[in-house]
Parts: structure tokens; sequence; C-alpha cells
């Protein structure tokens, strides 16, 4: 997983990623599925397959969820110093992939950005702009990162670092949710009637009094408990600032 992907791929002739490209160019698969090195993976592909006609670097996409159906969501990783005519042929490839395996007959595309003004953004997201309203494309201009969740476009389009961030957040909030939902029952209840405030002034008053770890320490049970439900609170109040 550290390797170079290009040295990986020249020092390895029979690497299994290298077999599967090649297995897909003799028409003998349909497509691959690794769970490898990506940067391998795309550099395989590249070598093995090439490029689309008028596309000059590849991009990685992913299916988001949200509350209507999915949307493509690209590039998540395959090139950080991407040009506003890359961001451009990434909204023709998302449309076709949207088109021909969602279904959807004219996808809505949209620029991810800090803006939801057409043209807000730094210089490549501005000749995006141009590019994709002189197309044929259906371009419906500018999306935040807050609408991400109610399928304002069918495909989004954005640098690999701005999607790899976000994609990356997504996951991260998932695991918070779920870590949330597992905790045990009466550390939920606590962490829900007992303001945050209230519970951290608590725990400052127990911790500084010198007299409170003979009674803590022989007691685990409620050690834990009482670290359980304060860094619930301090997880809850972070969220809520985030909201």
């Amino acid at each position: 997983m550290h390797e170079s992907p290009a040295l990986a791929l020249r020092e390895k002739k029979d690497a299994s990623i290298l077999v599967a490209v090649d297995l897909v160019k003799r028409g003998e698969a349909d497509a691959v599925v690794t769970a490898g090195h990506t940067g391998a993976g795309m550099a395989a592909a590249v070598l093995r397959l090439g490029r689309l006609p008028g596309v000059d670097r590849p991009a990685l996409a992913v299916q988001m969820v949200t509350d209507t159906g999915p949307f493509v969501f690209l590039d998540i990783g395959a090139n950080p110093d991407s040009t506003g005519e890359n961001l451009y042929q990434y909204a023709h490839m998302g449309a076709l992939f949207a088109e021909k395996v969602l279904g959807v007959p004219e996808p809505r595309i949209a620029l991810l950005s800090i803006g939801e003004e057409k043209g807000k953004g730094d210089a490549r997201i501005q000749r995006a702009t141009e590019l994709l309203d002189a197309s044929s494309l259906r371009f419906v201009g500018n999306v935040e990162g807050k609408d991400l969740v109610h399928h304002m476009a069918d495909v989004v389009v954005c640098d690999a670092v701005l999607g790899n961030v976000t994609i990356k957040f997504f996951e991260g909030l998932s695991g918070f949710i779920f870590d949330i939902g597992s905790m045990p029952a009466p550390v939920q209840f606590i962490t829900h009637l007992v303001p945050a405030r209230y519970f951290v002034s608590i725990v400052q008053t127990l911790f500084l009094a010198g007299d409170i770890w003979p009674v803590l320490l022989p007691n685990a049970g409620a050690l834990a408990l009482m670290a359980a439900v304060f860094f619930a609170l301090v997880r809850r109040r972070a969220s809520k600032r985030l909201d």
C-alpha cells in the first residue's frame, strides 16, 4: 500500500491489478473490483485501457446517498491539481455515468464550491462555469456542502482535495452517529437529560477536589460511567456547534 504505483506496475508485470485490467481489455471481463492501492488501480486502467477521447485525466467517482436518491460525486482522489478544463471533462464523464448507470435521462450538473451563486469560487471554478454554460449539459450552477444530502444535482464535480475531504467527513460523521447509537442506554439517557455545561462543571469540581480519588479509584465502574458520559456530552456539544 505504500509503494509508488508506477514503480510497482513496472516491477510487477504479473500483479493482480494488471491481470484483471487486461481481462477487461480483452473482453473477458466487464469490470474490475479492487480493494488495493487506489493509485495502482488508476495507473493500471490508464496504461492498459487508455482514456476517452477529449479526457486529459481520469477521475475517481462515487455514488452519494441523499434523501431522494443517489448522485455521482467526482473527483474524490485522482487529481488534486485539476484545472477548469479538467472539471469540465469530469462533468461529461459524470453525466454519462448518471445517464447509463443510474438511468437519469438529463442529469443535472453542479460544481461544489463556497457559494451557490453561479461562478462563485476560485479561477478553475469560474473557468469550468464558462465551459459548462457553453455546453449541451444541463448545468445548474453551484452547490454548497450543506446541499449534498438534498439531491440538488445528479452529478456534483470538484477537485480531488475537496472531494476527498468531503467523503472522509461523511465517513467520520456516520461513525460518530453509530458510536452514539451504540452507547449504553443509561449513558444516552444522561447525556440527553443533563446539559453539557452542568456536567462539565460537576466533573471539574470533583476532579479538582483531592479527596475524591480514594473514592473513585477503587470503583472502576463508576469512573468508567463518568468518563463515558463526559465524552458523550463533549461530542454532543461539539456536534451542536457544527450545526
